[in-house]
């Protein structure tokens, strides 16, 4: 709006000042104009010429005399037509350029048309006339006006000679009146500055112009004169004003500067500006700004230090000082420098003052000026520690607080403490005051040999840690015997019989270790029996100790702790044993007194090692017989009756025995036989029953043995008695009578588990010397073990987890027999295993939670705990779930009705508006302002003592509270605990508002010149506000020439208007009362403020607004062209005229108020620059305007351009590109930055021409790249010899892309793949050739790069450049067959061309050897006593995939102890031979049976690994024997193929003498052989498949497997043990839907009702493997009750017709489960039939409920009548008219075979719950407990809504519905595919 009111004022003033122009002329005339041409055109009208070829006039005896502009055309026409008039301005000779050239249309008479535009006149301005036919201009014979004429096409600006012969005896009746030019005005003024201000403006100019036509550029302005003298100021244009610009360097005074202003027609006005100059104070320049020193400086520090580098600026020398006496300024030029001056040792001190300030005052001789204090921070100067760092090594019997090294530590001033890093060891201090200190590391512990420690000692100062490291070693303390222990032989003697371990003697070693001690000697070992070490005699052979062969051991006792060995001799005396009778001495008996001679009534041995004994007895009732005679050894003997026996005469018999070895004495020994008379025999006792019977009350008597008692002598005479003994007399009985008789219970009694076994002894008694018999029957129990009763999996409710008083969960029951006694526990994870209490006694028992617990929801949703109740027998367990929900904090304070309402919305500063609570037991509550929220901004939540929290107004910024915006901010207050719990609430805050205020009114006063007529900025009115002010003026000011107000650009609160003044005629200073009164009015939406602001109106002279400027124009330039046109500010500037005074020479002219170059042409290097002078007058007063006029030299110009070329990338010699064709000649041609350094324009000068050239690779340094830069943009300028340049045109040249190399034998669209031999390459060998070839021309060499080779760890190939792949190893053994190479073909222009593939096939790798035959334990027995030399004791056998058709094998092995004296290697067959006998007696005796072995073997190309094993000189092989006859092993689940079920310790359990001897297995299941295998070296049992329990025959929880398992040792001999395996049935089959989809009625307008019940199929054996569970996964209100109860909930909320779809999941005890989709429908009520029907049937697939059958029913029987109807149309209309023979139309069919495709949709398996986090807003919702079957939560049920389409029944043709069901129920059933097949059908009923 105000543009375009300022254009269209523009236009009115431009009109206006026109026609002021053109009056002025007609009315002044000569007086107060000058005129061109003929004055007055009206007295010339006697003839018009006769030429009718349109020739040009020009008056050339009439030129303007002013300066100006003109006013206006007059010209007098003898008919009408077109006048074309033109002014000429004069250039050179007789040349004239045409400055303005127009057409108009007059009429007969004087015609006095305006310029269009301001024409501006000079001084010597020429006017002409042309018109296009005949002439219209008539002329008089009126001498005095001289006129040329010529035919010409004028051109505006173009110069044109007119040096025809003038005719100068007519006068033509054409002319023009020019206003002459008005002088500037230029107005004084004065400034103040400062010496600093150089080269910059100082002072603005208000230089003005009455004059329209006068420019600023037009106007020159220059410092005339200056008072006193300087330089140091000058005149400058800034593109609006002139300006008084500083010089480089100012010094101080005043000075009086006179301005003189000239315009265009050499107008001059003069003023005088006052410049004071000012010496400032020094500056300190911001951009060292520090006030504190970065660094610190050590308090130690003495010497000069510099501390800080500042600048300070100021026209004089400046001088800095310090009022701190440590420090002094320095100079640095152009800096000042703060320096630390040399100080004593104490001036700086960190304890006595941590920080140095000082204040800096610099000077330059007259200002002084201080700078902000300046901050040094002192520094505590570290301590330093010494004599650290290095090593030392102390020993483990150092005792603690032996000092192992000392370090100083130096500190000037403070004292050190100084700590270790490991507890072994510690520091103490030597020394204790400040200084050097001396501190000694000591031992803090006993120290383990072979340790090593880096210790770090830490010292610290009190301000500063140092550290440091010491190395310590501990070394080992040489062991030694204890002196208390110094025997060095047995004081006793061993006998030659020991053959059991025994201890000969205990000594002791002395050594801060452990110590190990061995003996040399075979027969004897060291044991350690702390805190001694025991030489004992091993378990030995009978002859290993001989005294006649050896009478004394010897040995030597070695003693090591890891490092040291120390040794002593020791010798144990062997003594030769006497005889030993064994097992006499004692009684015997009684011996029956029916024993038959030759009985055995008493075995004893005689044991000699090396004599044979003969024995006899002292009784002939009795002798003595040898059952193994022997020469030596052992002997046993046989006491035998040698006569009839009598108990009543001899009872008892006293037997001497003599032994006698044939040398030493004999030994006798005595033994007692007593005899007794018979017994009764009793059989069948003894034993444990094995009938089956249970604690508790006995409800049948039960068999538990039967006996049999008989008695040989005394059946007869007195009869047999049997009796249960006590205490069992009550409970057990006997039934029947000798001989035959039972032991049974007692029905009504009661065995306790307690008691068992018991234990029923039976006496059985002939009476006859007493003779009683027993025997004994076990009877163990059957615990019945306690049940639980009421034990769910989950307690229900969820317990909070702020519960904090006991609280009961549950309670159940156990019960067991009722002598039972049940105790009860429970068991759950940390932190909770005491959250919970069991109180209660049995039977009944509750769960307790007590107060004091660890609930947490956020740690633990639900706690697992086990309940475990015991009879004292068996226990049994229950596993429940503890679910806990979190309590949701508790608000106190919000929501609140009552608002915050005092806030201004100007407030700044932060204000706490509202305390408010939110409480939680368990959670850290975090509350803030939503961040989402725009109040987020203005508004936050600050914590403050829990649980309170503060809403706070922010302060502004960030705040920007608006009442006009918003009066009241409901700000929303977001808390959460961190977990599911958020809650919103709303706290009101309203504001209140604050008026704007005035900031600068009403005491301003602001003045304007009566002659201003252009916008003027008055004042600029601010007004301070929260948000932006609204601001107007009164209506009256308008008329006043007062515009309206602007709004400027700043920053709230400040809102600033602009008052600008603008009136076209200017301000009238006469007019009463010579101000104007302008009242300003602010305000918001609320209220407003007004103020008055008073203008004073100034008296000023005529101004041109436009006065003087610099005007170019091309020298090309021949037409008229308008330069400026002069703008007047003054009031009264209608009366102004202005002329041409000074047209120097020059084409130009005034034109009203246009200065304007004539027609013609300028010529730059005859006259390069005009200076105009145009006067204005407006009667009274004149002002002259200066312009200057430069003439624009025009360069070459390039006329090709812009177009674009080509070049090939792999140009490399230079080439032209293009030639340039250019306009005129040129000087130089060149590129304009940026210059692209590859390319050159030169001039050629075969052709005289400037062509563009590549400059070659060479010359540019590279080379052109596509990738890098695809194309160059080259700006090409030309210039002449005088530096004028042409316009700059572009070249674009395009870089044509070097296509990549292509391979020849690799890549393409499939991988090479090229295949070698591995044994016809070494390292080397060439293994491929990569072939490439380049497209380009000439092509580029080809560098092949390996990308990649994989794999590689074993990748040993390179790629030459050539591209040849090379070996670097030998192949033959390779341990890898295939490589991949990735690999690329680049030249020098595709460096990263793709890559192609190459794969690598090596065939026939040779396999490396491996031996198959090494024992397991690495032992070989060397057998038999003897081996002759030459024989074989071991022969390798080796696996080698290549033999033999390509590989020799050869074996190598070495004896590393010695074994090569005895055996050598066969290295062709790999037979370990003997080099001579191998007698094993003689090597014992050497001490050596045992000899290392290490072997490999190569065939060929490779060597096998290196395997060991020892050679093992064994006695004759011994048979293996197990120990333990019976194994059981368990297998928890029928298992599979690799199932392990376990590794016995075979080879630990089998005894076999042959120590080293090597077993192998096999095993023999039964019905088990084909799933049970054996590993044959390790003995672990493993299964081949799975031993089904689920499958007919078997179908039982358990099955048990007997296996027999041989072990065989090297040498064949065998023995046997047995492996009962226990397989365990497992729940492993998943349970099957027995349909595999499900379609329900769920009744309209009924709020729950049940849908049907469903079953399922399990395979597991165990009932409790087919416990299943259902429940519904997806959306809608359904149920179940777990055992296939379909329910469903609300539906009346839903339409008839409506379907939910949703996936019923039946899962079994071990989770396996599956899906069937479920479709319900919301259907009719059913009739009561149908309803009860329907209760008691289940649905199904193929059968839905009588809903769903009326839902297509219906509709079909009413399209059956209808067809029926339509039939019988058809029949009538069509078949019974006009015979039968039309019938057959309407009667024939067709079977049309439809096809229903059921889509299939897909199952979404939700497979564990979702949590769904609780947004609540203004109410707390309390947490829904969430289902422990997976769901899938549905936020609204999927409804799908049903159109009312029925679907008829299934045609023959048709699938029907069972069809796929029934084919998918199968398919899973056979196949197992349940979880494969997408079963979801429901899409049927669409």
């Amino acid at each position: 709006m105000f543009m375009a009111t300022l254009n269209s004022r523009k236009e009115q003033w431009f009109g206006t000042s026109r026609l002021a122009i053109v009056l002025l002329g007609l009315v002044l005339n000569t007086a107060n104009s000058c005129d061109i041409g003929t004055s007055n055109p009206g007295s010339h009208t006697t003839t018009t010429g006769a030429s009718t070829d349109g020739r040009s006039f020009f008056i050339d005896g009439s030129t303007s005399t002013c300066c100006g502009t003109m006013a206006n055309w007059k010209m007098y026409a003898s008919s009408a037509g077109t006048v074309t008039a033109m002014l000429w301005r004069p250039t050179t000779g007789s040349n004239y350029r045409l400055e303005f050239m127009e057409d108009y249309n007059v009429n007969v008479g004087l015609n006095t048309p305006i310029p269009s535009t301001t024409l501006a006149v000079e001084v010597g301005d020429v006017v002409g006339w042309r018109t296009t036919g005949a002439e219209i201009i008539p002329y008089s014979a009126t001498a005095g006006s001289s006129t040329q004429t010529q035919l010409l096409s004028p051109t505006l600006n173009a110069e044109t000679p007119w040096g025809q012969t003038p005719d100068t005896t007519v006068t033509y009746a054409f002319g023009a009146v020019v206003v002459p030019n008005d002088p500037p005005t230029i107005t004084g003024g004065s400034e103040t500055i400062s010496d600093t201000d150089t080269s910059q403006t100082v002072h603005t100019l208000a230089i003005a112009d009455p004059d329209t036509a006068d420019l600023l550029t037009d106007t020159t302005v220059v410092i005339s004169n200056t008072s006193p003298t300087t330089s140091d100021f000058s005149i400058a244009d800034d593109g609006t004003n002139f300006v008084i610009q500083s010089g480089a360097s100012l010094t101080a005074g005043t000075y009086d500067l006179e301005i003189t202003a000239t315009d265009i027609c050499e107008d001059t006005a003069t003023t005088t500006v006052t410049i004071t100059v000012q010496n400032p104070p020094p500056v300190y320049d911001p951009s060292t700004p520090d006030n504190a020193y970065a660094g610190t400086i050590s308090d130690v520090t003495t010497t000069a230090t510099s501390i800080y580098s500042f600048l300070v600026t100021d026209t004089e020398p400046v001088t800095c000082t310090s009022d701190n006496a440590l420090f002094e300024i320095r100079e640095s030029p152009p800096n000042k420098e703060l320096w630390l001056k040399n100080v004593a040792a104490g001036d700086l001190d960190y304890d006595s003052s941590t920080t140095q300030v000082i204040t800096i005052s610099c000077t330059d001789g007259t200002t002084a000026v201080l700078r902000d204090p300046y901050t040094v921070n002192i520094s505590d100067e570290p301590l330093t520690l010494s004599n650290l760092g290095g090593s030392t090594t102390v020993s483990d019997s150092a005792a603690i607080g032996t000092s192992i090294h000392q370090f100083t530590a130096t500190d000037q001033d403070d004292v050190v403490t100084c700590t270790v890093d490991n507890g072994d060891f510690t520091v103490t201090a030597v020394d204790g005051a400040a200084g050097t200190q001396r501190f000694d590391i000591e031992t803090a512990a006993a120290l383990t040999s072979g340790t090593s420690y880096t210790l770090t000692m830490t010292c610290n100062d009190g301000q500063n840690t140092q550290t440091g490291t010491f190395d310590v070693t501990v070394t080992d303390a040489v062991p030694t015997f204890d002196p208390s222990t110094p025997d060095t032989s047995y004081s006793g003697t061993i006998s030659d019989a020991t053959t059991l371990a025994t201890s000969i003697y205990a000594f002791s070693v002395v050594d801060t270790g452990s110590v190990t001690c061995t003996t040399d000697n075979a027969k004897f070992e060291i044991r350690e029996v702390p805190p001694n070490h025991e030489i004992w005699l091993k378990n030995v052979l009978a002859t290993d100790l001989n005294f006649d062969v050896t009478p004394t051991e010897t040995m030597t006792i070695s003693c090591t702790d890891g490092t040291t060995t120390i040794t002593r001799s020791y010798s144990v005396p062997i003594s030769d044993e006497l005889p030993v009778l064994a097992n006499l001495g004692g009684t015997t008996g009684p011996i029956g007194d029916l024993t038959a001679i030759g009985t055995s009534v008493f075995q004893f041995t005689v044991t000699d090692q090396d004599d044979p004994n003969t024995c006899t007895v002292s009784n002939a009732d009795f002798s003595i017989t040898e059952l193994n005679p022997a020469t030596a050894g052992t002997q046993l003997y046989d006491i035998v009756t040698a006569a009839t026996l009598n108990e009543d005469t001899t009872p008892t018999y006293t037997l001497t025995i003599s032994c006698d070895d044939g040398t030493n004495t004999a030994v006798t020994n005595t033994l007692t036989v007593t005899l007794s008379d018979e017994a009764p025999t009793l059989t069948g006792l003894d034993i444990t029953t094995t009938a089956s019977v249970s604690d508790g009350v006995q409800a049948a008597e039960i068999t538990l043995a039967s006996l049999t008692v008989t008695d040989a002598n005394d059946v007869t005479a007195v009869p047999i008695a049997c009796t249960i003994q006590a205490p069992n007399t009550a409970l057990f009985q006997l039934t029947g009578a000798p001989p035959n008789m039972d032991v049974k219970t007692v029905i009504g009694q009661t065995l306790e588990t307690a008691s068992a076994p018991y234990e029923v002894v039976v006496h059985c008694d002939d009476d006859e010397a007493g003779n009683t018999v027993s025997g004994t029957v076990t009877v163990p129990l059957v615990d019945t073990p306690p049940v639980f009763v009421d034990m769910p999996a989950t307690l229900a409710p969820a317990i909070s987890d702020a519960t904090d008083i006991d609280t009961l969960l549950h309670s159940f029951s156990v019960t067991d027999t009722a002598s039972a006694t049940i105790t009860c526990s429970y068991t759950a994870t940390a932190p909770y295993d005491d959250d919970f209490e069991l109180r209660g006694t049995s039977p009944g028992f509750e769960i307790w939670l007590l107060a004091a617990n660890d609930l947490n929801f956020d740690a633990l949703a639900s706690v697992p705990v086990t309940v475990t109740c015991t009879d004292g027998t068996t226990p049994i367990t229950e596993d429940f779930t503890v679910e806990i929900f979190d309590e949701d904090p508790v608000w106190t304070g919000l929501p609140t009705a009552t608002p915050y309402s005092t806030l201004s919305d100007a407030e700044t500063a932060a204000v706490s508006l509202y305390t408010f609570s939110v409480a939680d037991s368990d959670d850290t509550i975090n509350c803030a302002v939503d961040a989402g929220s725009a109040d987020a901004t203005h508004f936050e939540v600050r914590a403050g003592t829990p649980p309170e929290f503060e809403i706070w107004y922010r302060g502004a910024p960030p705040a920007s509270l608006n009442f006009e915006t918003a009066s009241s901010h409901d700000v929303p207050i977001v808390c959460d605990d961190g977990a599911a719990y958020t809650q919103t609430e709303t706290y009101t805050v309203n504001l209140e508002n604050t008026p704007p205020t005035f900031v600068n009114l009403p005491d301003a006063s602001p003045t304007i010149s009566e002659s201003v007529t252009t916008k003027t900025s008055l004042f600029t009115v601010s007004v301070s506000d929260t948000t932006e002010a609204v601001c107007y003026l009164s209506d009256t000011v308008t008329a006043a020439g007062i515009e309206p107000l602007e709004k400027g650009n700043v920053a709230l609160p400040i809102t600033e208007y602009i008052v600008y003044a603008w009136h076209m005629t200017g301000f009238d200073v006469d007019v009463p009362p010579g101000t104007i009164f302008i009242d300003v009015t602010c305000g918001d939406s609320v209220s407003t403020v007004t103020e008055r602001l008073t203008v004073t109106i100034l008296n000023a002279a005529p101004e041109i607004s436009n006065p003087g400027g610099t005007y170019t124009v091309s020298e090309e330039e021949a037409d008229q062209v308008t330069l400026k046109t002069l703008n007047f500010v003054e009031f009264d500037a209608a009366d102004v005229t202005c002329s041409m005074t000074n047209n120097d020479g020059g084409p130009f002219d005034v034109s009203g108020f246009q200065v304007i170059k004539t027609a013609g042409a300028l010529d730059f290097e005859t006259t390069p620059s005009y200076t105009l002078e145009v006067t204005c007058d407006d009667g009274t007063l004149s002002i002259t305007d200066t312009i200057t006029v430069n003439v624009e030299n025009m360069g070459p110009e390039i006329t090709n351009l812009p177009t674009a070329v080509e070049i090939p990338e792999e140009q490399v010699a230079e080439v032209s590109l293009i030639e340039l064709t250019l306009s005129e000649d040129a000087f130089d041609c060149s590129q304009v930055a940026p210059v692209e350094s590859e390319f050159v324009v030169k001039y050629v000068p075969a052709t005289s021409s400037w062509s563009v050239f590549y400059v070659s690779q060479a010359v540019a340094g590279k080379g052109l790249n596509y990738k890098a830069k695809p194309s160059y943009d080259l700006t090409i300028v030309c210039e002449d010899d005088s530096g004028a340049q042409g316009a700059q045109k572009t070249l674009t040249i395009n870089v044509l892309d070097n296509e990549a190399p292509n391979f020849d034998n690799i890549g393409g669209e499939t991988t090479t793949k090229h295949e070698i031999n591995a044994k016809d390459y070494t390292a080397g060998d060439t293994v491929f050739t990569v072939e490439a070839t380049d497209p380009s021309t000439p092509a580029d060499d080809i560098t092949y790069n390996l990308v990649s080779c994989e794999p590689a760890a074993t990748c040993n190939f390179t790629l030459t450049p050539n591209g040849d792949i090379v070996t670097n190893v030998d192949l033959h053994s390779h341990p890898h067959d295939t490589y991949t190479f990735t690999i690329q073909a680049v030249d020098e222009y595709n460096p990263d061309a793709p890559p192609a593939e190459l794969i690598l096939k090596i065939n026939d790798i040779n396999t490396p050897p491996v031996f198959t035959n090494l024992p397991k334990k690495d032992k070989v027995g060397v057998l038999k006593n003897e081996h002759a030399a030459g024989d074989t004791v071991f022969t390798m056998t080796v696996d080698d995939v290549d033999a033999p058709d390509t590989d020799t094998l050869t074996y190598h092995c070495d004896f590393p102890d010695g074994g090569d004296a005895y055996f050598e290697l066969v290295p062709d067959t790999g037979e370990i031979i003997t080099k001579d006998v191998i007698d094993y007696e003689e090597m014992s005796i050497l001490g050596q049976l045992e000899y290392r072995v290490e072997c490999y073997v190569n065939d060929g190309y490779v060597d096998s690994d290196v395997e060991t094993f020892t050679l093992r000189i064994n006695d004759d092989n011994e048979p293996p024997e197990f120990q333990q006859l019976t194994w059981q092993l368990t297998q928890p689940n029928e298992g599979g193929h690799g199932t392990q079920v376990g590794c016995p310790d075979f080879d630990g359990d089998i005894l076999d003498e042959d120590i080293y001897d090597d077993h192998k297995y096999k095993m023999d299941c039964g019905n088990g052989d084909g799933v049970f295998v054996i590993d044959k070296h390790t003995g672990c049992i493993s299964m081949l498949k799975e031993w089904d329990l689920d499958v007919a025959p078997r179908r039982q929880a358990q099955d048990t497997v007997t296996c027999t398992v041989t072990a065989t040792d090297k040498e064949g001999l065998e023995t046997t043990t047995t492996v009962v395996i226990t397989i365990e049935e497992s729940d492993d089959n998943k349970p099957y839907h027995d349909q595999t989809s499900y379609h329900f009625c769920a009744t309209e307008g009924t709020t729950s009702g049940t849908l049907g019940s469903v079953t399922a199929t399990d395979k597991d054996a165990q009932a409790k493997h087919r416990q299943l569970s259902y429940s519904f996964i997806g959306g809608g209100p359904f149920g179940d009750d777990g055992n296939g109860g379909l329910t469903y909930g609300d539906v009346s909320s839903y339409a008839k017709g409506t379907t939910f779809q949703s996936t019923l999941r039946v899962t079994d005890e071990a989770g396996n489960f599956d899906d069937a989709p479920v479709t319900v429908m919301i259907c009719d009520p059913p009739t009561s039939s149908a309803a009860a029907s329907s209760s008691s049937s289940s649905s199904s697939s193929s059968s839905s409920s009588t809903s769903d059958m009326l839902l297509w029913l219906i509709p079909t029987i009413l399209l059956s009548l209808l067809a029926l109807g339509v039939l019988a149309y058809c029949l009538r209309r069509f078949c019974c008219r006009g015979g039968c023979g039309r019938c057959r139309p309407c009667l024939k069919s067709s079977a049309v075979r439809t096809k229903v495709v059921r889509p299939v949709q897909q199952m979404r398996l939700v497979q564990r719950p979702v949590l769904v986090q609780r947004q609540v807003v203004k109410k707390v919702v309390k947490p829904v407990k969430l289902v422990q079957t997976p769901v899938q939560k549905v936020a609204t049920p999927v409804v799908q809504t049903v159109q009312k389409v029925v679907t008829p029944p299934p045609k023959p043709a048709q699938m029907i519905n069972g069809d796929l069901l029934m084919h998918n129920y199968w398919a899973r059933e056979k196949a197992n595919l349940g979880q494969d097949i997408p079963l979801n059908n429901s899409s049927w009923m669409n």
